[in-house]
Order: structure tokens, then C-alpha cells, then sequence
């Protein structure tokens, strides 16, 4: 084979991986075959009989070019995360960042730090806590890595949030890096961190400049802070749904202490008789009805106050077994204690013997 068949096979070969890279969707993929095929170009434009300098000078300008884009793609796409790094990623941000993104953002923070307990100069005493941010002071994302820290707000009341692990500071963060507001922005609440805790800090200032220069970098964090603020939503409308129904609850169960207390005053001697005790179930009931309180959650505080309703009708329970085992469901725990050492003691009985001749007469 002669030198221009060589030639003519160099040419459908540069030709061919230009046509392969311009099919590929990963730019890091078109650029490795496009410097193959800007070097054989090269080589086929230099090894003419009559060397074509010009053009061999543009397509080994053309190769170094995309050498240098594998290059930089290969350096942040192939990175390799330190043991701490890689426990931190997996931890808190495997979900928005890809690995070369958490190495870049990680590399804006201040690194790892730990709390450690604070001595007052003035009076020696020694807070076990360490202040990470301040309210009024810069707005720097915080990022807890174990253990708790308490949020301290002023306004428009004071209260002490505590948190887990994760994100922290994020409200005030999102605050002062937000592209529709000017710089000025502060944090919203005192952030302690218990001593011997561990955190991560990242610069208010060095966050809003990688923010407005990388847009990949902007998505990725914007869209952690996103998923924390969802997620702490989330569990403070289940901890709110809770509470109301811890509420709904006691106002329930204190509503059935009260009948009870009317029927004991007001029961006579009906109170005694077997099967008296369908008396406060069917006042029970109307109360429900009237109240619009669900027939699960009243049968559920019955069950917390040791009544079964088919239970004490097939027993022939009286309207006093009820309202006694209501009354002891009730009894505060103080009270517990202090009928125990008086029985022990024997004083609720023999105290000038009023109480003991009360139940007597009872």
C-alpha cells in the first residue's frame, strides 16, 4: 500500500472519530474523541508529500485545546473525598450533590471544628457550650455533624428550639444570600453547640460569591437547603398534629372526671346498684354526640382510664365502681405518694379520727 492509501485510511479515521464524538452527550466523552481525531488530522496534514503546515498547526492547536478540556472535566469529575469527607457527603448531602460539587462546596467551609466549653473571665465559670452564631452577627450556614444544638430566639418571644444533626442556620442564610435583597441580612437566632459536639461552618460571604459564579453549585445547595426546610416543616406540623391530640385527649378525659364527680354527688343511692354504671355510659355518649368528640378517640380515653364499657356492662359494674376507677386513673402522682405514706403511717386514719368517721358515714 502506498502513501496515499495510508493517508486516505488516516483520513476516514479522523473522520470517523469526529462523526463518533459529535454523537456523544457527555462532553467529557465528544472531547477524548475529538483529540483523537484532531491529532490524526494533524498527522495527515504534516505527512503529506508537501507538508501542509497551516493546517497541521490548527489541528494540533485544536487537539491541545480539547486535551485541556478532558483535563479539567477529568480533575473535578474523578475526585477522591478523604474518610471524613466521604462520612459527612453519605450523611448530609448524598441526595443533592454529586461527589466533584461536595468537594468544591466543601472546600468553602472552614473545616471541622468542636465545641468546646467556654470560661467566662470575669467570674470563672465555665458554659458548656460554644456560640456559633449570633443574632445580629453574620448569617453563616452551619452544618452539625452529632449531638444537639439549641436555638435561641428573642422575638416575638423567647424560646429555645433544640436540634439534631444536619443543616442549621439555614433561614438567616437563605436570608442573606437570597438574589432579590440586598446585603445586610443577619442571623436570626442565637446558635449554641453543646461542648465536645462537632460542626461545619461556611462563610455568609464566601457562600453568596461561589453562589452568583457557579450556577451548578447554586442548584445543588439551594436545593439541600430546600429538602432541610421541608423536612423540619414536616415535623413540626406532625409534632403540632400530636400535641392537638394529646389536647383533644385530656379535654376529653377531664370532660368524663367531671360527670363523674356529678354523678357521685348527685347519684343517691343508685350509684350502689348493679349495672347503675349504663348511667354515665349513656351521659357519656350524649356528651360525645353533642361535643362531636369521635367514638374511637372516647373509646381510646376509656381504655386509658382502665374502663371497657362492654367489660363493666357484662360485669354489672355500679356507677360508683366507675367513678372510683376514674377517680384513680386521675389521681396526680403527688397525690399517690401522699396517700401511701399516710397509709403507711397510719395519720389519714387516726388524725383525731375525722377522716376515718367521714368514710364511715359514707
Amino acid at each position: 500500500m502506498g502513501v496515499e492509501g495510508r493517508l486516505s485510511k488516516l483520513a476516514h479515521v479522523s473522520n470517523l472519530l469526529g462523526l463518533v464524538a459529535r454523537a456523544q452527550t457527555d462532553l467529557l466523552y465528544l472531547q477524548s474523541f475529538m483529540v483523537i481525531a484532531s491529532g490524526t488530522t494533524a498527522l495527515f496534514n504534516f505527512l503529506q508529500p508537501k507538508p501542509l503546515l497551516v493546517p497541521t498547526a490548527y489541528s494540533v492547536t485544536f487537539t491541545l485545546m480539547s486535551a485541556a478540556i478532558v483535563g479539567k472535566i477529568a480533575s473535578e469529575r474523578f475526585v477522591k473525598l478523604t474518610p471524613a469527607e466521604e462520612a459527612i457527603y453519605t450523611a448530609f448531602f448524598s441526595e443533592t450533590f454529586d461527589r466533584p460539587m461536595f468537594k468544591k462546596f466543601f472546600a468553602l467551609s472552614t473545616g471541622v471544628h468542636q465545641a468546646a466549653a467556654v470560661t467566662s473571665e470575669a467570674g470563672g465559670s465555665s458554659e458548656s457550650r460554644t456560640r456559633v452564631l449570633a443574632k445580629g452577627g453574620k448569617a453563616d450556614l452551619i452544618l452539625l455533624l452529632d449531638g444537639h444544638a439549641d436555638i435561641t430566639f428573642s422575638a416575638p418571644r423567647h424560646a429555645v428550639i433544640p436540634r439534631g444533626k444536619g443543616l442549621i442556620g439555614e433561614m438567616g442564610f437563605t436570608q442573606a444570600t437570597a438574589t432579590d435583597v440586598d446585603e445586610g441580612h443577619t442571623a436570626v437566632a442565637d446558635i449554641d453547640v453543646l461542648a465536645g459536639h462537632s460542626y461545619v461552618t461556611w462563610d455568609v460571604d464566601v457562600l453568596r460569591d461561589a453562589k452568583a459564579k457557579d450556577a451548578a453549585l447554586k442548584k445543588c445547595l439551594d436545593l439541600t437547603i430546600g429538602l432541610t426546610l421541608s423536612q423540619k416543616l414536616r415535623s413540626a406540623w406532625l409534632e403540632g398534629a400530636e400535641t392537638a391530640h394529646a389536647l383533644a385527649e385530656a379535654d376529653h378525659r377531664d370532660a368524663l372526671l367531671h360527670m363523674a364527680l356529678d354523678f357521685l354527688l348527685e347519684g343517691g343511692r343508685q350509684q350502689t346498684h348493679a349495672g347503675s354504671s349504663r348511667l354515665f355510659f349513656q351521659e357519656a355518649e350524649r356528651f360525645c354526640a353533642e361535643q362531636g368528640v369521635a367514638r374511637e378517640q372516647h373509646v381510646r380515653v376509656l381504655a386509658k382510664l382502665g374502663i371497657v364499657q362492654d367489660e363493666a356492662a357484662k360485669s354489672g359494674a355500679s356507677l360508683r365502681d366507675i367513678c372510683q376507677q376514674i377517680a384513680l386513673a386521675t389521681q396526680p402522682t403527688h397525690i399517690k405518694r401522699w396517700k401511701t405514706r399516710c397509709a403507711a403511717s397510719g395519720t389519714r386514719d387516726t388524725h383525731d379520727g375525722e377522716p376515718a368517721r367521714a368514710r364511715a358515714e359514707l
